[in-house]
């Protein structure tokens, strides 16, 4: 075969190869769904006009409620709910009107996030996730998505009109053609009802307010902190770490001190990293805080660190213990409540001031010539008498031998006489024998 025949069979090949797969491409872009152009529920919200967030869940069971005078017998009284709201401010987010001494806290935006504002932005309605058009009663029970069991979320805009309001359903669980389980809840809005199965893995629909709260008060970065305070019933030190700068100084000393505990003084710093409260007790407008123990903290803590090129202060005051908890009353420059924050973030604060600096250098004194103790003090000569001396013998050196008195001179032996020879005492000076 040349080679102007193998290219022939090749194209021809190439061409009947191509058919198929162009079928298969066609029928896949046919079944293929673009997800930014799938209808939605709610088209075009954003979080940017909400001024109000609702969330309700019917109570259970409904109170009785006397119909008011003048009404219709037959109607039937507005559903009850168990409620929690959510108001903007310039903030963000913080708990609303209703709800009582927690009002104007803090809401945690990413749980508000995930768990609301994605899922009215995101809840397909299109022939796929249809389950049941113009549901009656008896339907919208069976999904429920009646107003007596379905948890509602609802949102307004500065003018308090209606953005979406949202009622939720019962979870299921669907098998799709690959025996996948799919899970999901029924939804509907609150001015249809029209029934949509939204594919959720999970949905957190609840009124706690503690779930909701933004617990954290500050975060900040250990290395950036460039002064810190600490104060309580032992002293007051101030120390400092110039930006550039690893080790930290101190302003005026304690007497007796000596040099910065460096691991001490970078723990405390570390401790501003993170601090989160436990609960929020009331506003601090509306606190008594000499009964909390905050009209003269124990602990006055604030440190200074640099954010954006500028510095930032936040200061922490500790109050009285809270009964039954192992936590404390706080005030936090950072919020304007009082809130708990537990005991062992604190600690570390409420140690000796001066355990944070090592003992001061003891002086070295200059030595003296001293006389040792154990060198003998020289006495002066005394005139007691000592024991007579042999004859024969000398006496010590240095030492009459007439106790003192004048050594007579001695006779000489008279001719042809021997003086006889005394033996000399042995340490008593004598060198041999008289001759």
């Amino acid at each position: 075969m040349n080679l102007t025949k193998a290219n022939l069979v090749l194209a021809i090949t190439t061409v009947v190869l191509a058919v198929p797969t162009w079928m298969t491409l066609r029928r896949d872009l046919e079944n293929f769904v673009d997800v930014a152009d799938v209808p939605r529920l709610f088209a075009g919200f954003t979080t940017d006009n909400v001024a109000t967030l609702a969330l309700g869940k019917p109570k259970d069971p409904q109170p009785d409620v006397q119909p008011a005078p003048g009404s219709d017998p037959n109607q039937k009284p507005a559903i009850q709910y168990d409620q929690i709201n959510f108001q903007r401010t310039e903030l963000g987010f913080v708990l609303g009107q209703g709800m009582g001494e927690q009002s104007g806290v803090p809401v945690n935006a990413q749980m508000l996030e995930l768990q609301v504002w994605k899922h009215l932005a995101e809840i397909p309605a299109d022939k796929e996730t249809l389950v049941q058009s113009e549901a009656t009663d008896a339907q919208l029970a069976e999904y429920g998505l009646d107003q007596a069991h379905a948890f509602v979320l609802r949102t307004t805009n500065a003018q308090s009109q209606v953005i979406a309001e949202l009622l939720v359903g019962k979870d299921t669980t669907t098998t799709t053609q690959g025996a996948e389980a799919v899970r999901g809840v029924f939804v509907r809005r609150s001015d249809a009802r029209d029934v949509v199965f939204y594919e959720v893995p999970f949905w957190n629909r609840t009124i706690d307010t503690s779930q909701w709260i933004e617990r954290t008060m500050f975060k900040v970065p250990a290395d950036m902190v460039r002064r810190l305070e600490v104060q309580n019933q032992t002293g007051k030190a101030v120390f400092v770490r110039p930006k550039g700068q690893a080790s930290w100084q101190v302003e005026a000393p304690p007497s007796g001190k000596g040099a910065v505990r460096q691991i001490e003084v970078e723990g405390l710093a570390q401790r501003f990293g993170y601090l989160q409260a436990d609960d929020f007790v009331r506003p601090l407008a509306a606190t008594n805080l000499a009964g909390v123990g905050l009209e003269a903290p124990s602990v006055r803590v604030a440190v200074t660190y640099e954010k954006d090129g500028k510095d930032v202060m936040v200061s922490v005051d500790v109050g009285g213990p809270v009964d039954g908890k192992n936590t404390q009353h706080v005030r936090c420059s950072e919020s304007s409540f009082v809130i708990t924050v537990a005991s062992p973030w604190i600690a570390g604060f409420e140690r000796d001031i001066g355990e944070y600096f090592d003992p001061a250098a003891q002086p070295v004194e200059t030595q003296k010539d001293t006389p040792k103790e154990d060198a003998p003090t020289p006495q002066a000569a005394t005139d007691a008498p000592k024991s007579p001396v042999e004859p024969g013998t000398k006496p010590e050196a240095g030492t009459p031998a007439t106790g003192g008195q004048p050594e007579p001179t001695p006779t000489p032996p008279e001719s042809g006489q021997t003086q006889p020879v005394q033996p000399v005492t042995p340490g008593t000076g004598g060198g041999g024998q008289g001759g």
